[in-house]
């Protein structure tokens, strides 16, 4: 990311200015590389059910699949909450919104997701207003 950083010194509150800037861009990145790791760890707990469900239906041991059960229901909803949070604050487009909401339903989904449009190096940040 390019900071033009001479307009933000001719003003008055150059400093201040600049400082508030770049704390609003740390917590930014800091929001996407949270939803990142979200997506991450609810894409393994969905793919961890390819292993729980046949432990529970062919060899009758159901906890381990209750465990990842809870696991992952506490992971969805907080993808869905952190994805609609980083959606507001990137301004990202409806169409991408839903891409990233039902990326999350298809196996291997999360991680298409992270590699092809999450990941900082291909992610353009647009700095919110203030």
């Amino acid at each position: 990311m390019v900071f033009n950083i001479k307009p933000l010194l001719t003003r008055s509150d150059g400093f201040k200015h600049l400082c508030r800037t770049l704390k609003q861009q740390f917590v930014d990145y800091k929001l996407l590389n949270q939803f990142r790791l979200i997506a991450v760890l609810e894409g393994i707990s969905y793919l961890l059910f390819g292993i729980t469900v046949p432990l529970k239906y062919w060899m009758e041991i159901p906890e381990p699949n209750l465990f990842v059960g809870y696991a992952h229901g506490l992971l969805f909803i907080l993808y869905c909450v952190f994805g609609l949070t980083t959606a507001i604050t990137y301004k990202w487009k409806f169409g991408f919104s839903t891409i990233a909401f039902l990326a999350s339903l298809v196996p291997f989904g999360t991680f298409y997701l992270d590699t092809k449009f999450l990941k900082p190096k291909r992610f353009t940040l647009r700095p919110r207003q203030t």
